[in-house]
């Protein structure tokens, strides 16, 4: 009958990590230099190595070789199991510092401050446990020896009542500053990454609530440009068919930032959307929005929004603008003249109840450009606090009349960096659709 085979699969063995290499090449100095300074000292060289001392550093300088070795040259197997490897690591150096503490005499007291490293790296690795099991070690070994290298008994109590009162609270103190400080630490670090988490769902979320790809309208080119100034933001736009040849897009910006701003959009999104696909003008979608937004909005949050009906073959754009960053659009016909302001006088979503939202048309002709924003852009500052503002987008864009689309859009935040100004302060959503003057 075969043997039974374990349920759980081998795993493979880990090696040291960067924490493990600092401590044996620290060890490593640590032996190097007491021989160093040892062989320049004539008392030390006269003074006999005990056994402990011997064997000690014999141990430490082939655990440590059998560590660095396969470290250094991966094929070469480890011979000390990962379970084992940092226990024995910081048994050997309490054990280490305290043979040539006993073998330099009275003067090694003044190693006795390397206990406090070694409590740290026990810290490092297991946290509070760690660090009292080290200390409580090295106080055992240290106050061992002193009482043995005592000229008498009574010589020897004093002494260890002399580390018991003087060294031995520090040493349990720093250790418990260390431990707690090491685990609070690493608490920090699993929140963090369990927040970059969320803020990655959250941002996958975010995408799937924007459109996977631009409309493919005959006559016009589409470009957008969509930078939220956190992992996620409070922009959104979209675009859509409504079925009779006419596309309806839109631009909106909730107050706030990051996931409040984006669980508001969520649930305008849906509003929105119910609204816009029964092809109601724009100011029958705000109304709808509104009323549903003042319910579902915290008391002190609001959506800035653009709606727009866009029908291609007469460039005719019915509108209504709630509060939002009126967009510009650029004539051909006047190119003399600012960027015409597309603005309907409304209120914001979410706040008042019964408000009276309104539609204003507008006509692309040929080569003309509309170019919508949130305030991100044009709210952007410089490094003395001057504002990007209305006037220099406009004139961005009468100079960039002839380029494309994508080369406007490209552009525009090209100019805004290459002006100092400090983007990412806030969500940016730039939106540019242009009608070619050739189909």
């Amino acid at each position: 009958m075969p043997p039974a085979r374990s349920a759980r699969p081998d795993l493979p063995e880990s090696g040291p990590d960067d924490s493990e290499i600092v401590v044996h090449l620290f060890r490593s100095a640590y032996v190097a230099a007491f021989l160093i300074v040892a062989q320049g000292i004539p008392s030390f060289v006269r003074r006999p190595v005990t056994p402990a001392l011997f064997f000690t550093v014999a141990i430490a300088l082939v655990f440590t070789l059998s560590v660095l070795v396969p470290y250094l040259r991966p094929q070469v197997p480890l011979l000390i199991s990962s379970r084992f490897r940092r226990p024995f690591a910081l048994l050997l150096d309490v054990a280490l510092n305290t043979c040539i503490m006993q073998w330099v005499g009275p003067v090694g007291r003044e190693l006795f401050p390397v206990y406090y490293l070694i409590v740290f790296v026990g810290a490092l690795w297991y946290r509070v446990p760690g660090a009292l099991a080290t200390a409580f070690c090295a106080l055992v070994l240290h106050a061992g020896t002193v009482f043995a290298d005592a000229s008498d008994p009574h010589a020897g109590w004093v002494a260890m009542r002399h580390i018991a009162l003087a060294r031995a609270p520090f040493l349990l103190v720093v250790a418990l500053i260390a431990g707690y400080g090491v685990r609070g630490r690493e608490r920090e670090r699993r929140l963090r990454f369990a927040l970059e988490r969320d803020l990655l769902a959250a941002r996958r979320i975010q995408q799937q609530m924007l459109p996977a790809s631009l409309p493919l309208i005959e006559g016009y080119e589409v470009a957008v440009r969509f930078q939220p100034s956190h992992t996620v933001g409070g922009d959104y736009y979209d675009w859509f068919a409504l079925g009779d040849g006419r596309w309806a897009f839109c631009l909106a910006d909730a107050a706030g930032k990051s996931l409040q701003a984006l669980i508001e959009l969520a649930g305008f999104r849906a509003h929105f959307l119910a609204g816009a696909r029964r092809r109601n003008s724009p100011a029958v979608v705000a109304r709808f929005v509104n009323e549903l937004s003042l319910a579902s909005l915290p008391p002190d949050s609001f959506v800035a929004l653009f709606y727009a009906v866009l029908s291609p073959e007469r460039g005719h754009i019915c509108y209504t603008n709630c509060g939002h960053t009126p967009p510009f659009a650029l004539h051909r016909a006047a190119a003399d003249q600012p960027p015409e302001r597309l603005s309907t006088g409304d209120i914001v979503l979410g706040v008042l109840r019964d408000a009276e939202f309104h539609e204003r048309d507008v006509v692309l002709a040929p080569g003309d450009v509309l170019l919508c924003c949130t305030d991100g852009l044009v709210e952007a500052r410089d490094e003395q606090g001057e504002m990007l503002g209305d006037q220099l987008v406009g004139d961005l864009l009468v100079e960039l009349a002839e380029a494309s689309a994508e080369e406007i859009a490209d552009a525009i935040l090209a100019a805004a960096r290459g002006r100092a100004v400090r983007l990412g302060e806030d969500d940016l959503t730039v939106l540019i659709l242009k009608r070619r003057r050739h189909v």
